[in-house]
């Protein structure tokens, strides 16, 4: 083992010299808001919110303006984006098809947060047409004292819907949520992990639909009608469009836990 502050970890997480999640391949979205590299205006003019610029294929940053533009929170000692479950919430301004943040139904989702409520459902991050028949795209939300992932298969149905059981103690700490998507692969299925625990597996039901040129990728509520607003702390979010293999996997999980504190 070795030590991290106050935390330990497992010896494979010592990460080479040099190393960032932009070192494993696929990487599609690297959102931080404690990047140097960010923008925060809270100027009146322009009324914008930038956050967290990309360090993977999408041009562009997090934004939002007006009531909609949440503060900036602390994880860690870290700076996190503050959503308030009422008017926050951030949007990716472009489309799924140019974003492709999972390929061919295969991907890894890593998301930092530290939830403040669990009523109703609250979406993390949504690309999801929800209409039928289209319903193409996916979502991660909290619902209850439960993760959820989902995804859309361009018809009425949803080939997986992954939820844990509602005993995973959420509110008020800081996790790391991570989903694992394998569509054709060994398993064929979608793991839910939280805090580094596989809490649910499903199989997929049938052939998975991303894409949509006209649902950009939302953080914080629903992308279809920015209903179910998050009041969650956001630290970091990591989208690779592969599954991300063991070694890689441990070094991403290592980077996060070093940097947010979350509980392996």
């Amino acid at each position: 083992m070795i030590g991290l502050g106050n935390q330990a970890v497992p010896w494979q997480w010592r990460k080479p010299g040099g190393w960032t999640p932009a070192s494993v391949s696929g990487l599609q979205v690297w959102y931080r808001a404690d990047d140097p590299g960010c923008t925060f205006d809270t100027s009146p003019s322009p009324d914008l919110y930038e956050s967290i610029p990309n360090r993977g294929s999408l041009n562009g940053a997090l934004e939002a303006s007006g009531a909609a533009r949440p503060q900036l929170g602390s994880l860690n000692s870290r700076a996190a984006v503050d959503l308030d479950g009422a008017n926050h919430y951030l949007v990716a301004s472009v489309s799924k098809t140019a974003l492709r943040p999972l390929h061919n139904g295969c991907g890894t989702i890593y998301c930092v947060v530290r939830p403040q409520s669990v009523t109703g459902f609250q979406h993390i991050l949504d690309t999801l047409r929800a209409d039928a028949p289209s319903r193409t795209g996916l979502l991660l939300r909290l619902t209850g004292s439960s993760v959820q992932a989902v995804i859309g298969n361009g018809g009425g149905a949803f080939p997986i819907n992954a939820q844990t059981v509602s005993n995973v103690a959420i509110i008020g700490a800081t996790h790391l949520i991570k989903v694992v998507f394998d569509y054709g692969g060994a398993g064929n299925e979608a793991e839910v992990f939280v805090d580094g625990i596989s809490r649910k597996t499903a199989s997929f039901a049938s052939a998975p639909s991303l894409g949509d040129p006209t649902y950009d990728l939302h953080v914080g509520c629903r992308a279809a009608d920015l209903l179910n607003k998050a009041q969650i702390d956001c630290g970091e979010l990591i989208v690779y469009d592969s599954v991300v293999p063991g070694a890689d996997d441990a070094l991403v999980e290592g980077w996060l836990q070093e940097r947010w504190g979350w509980q392996p």
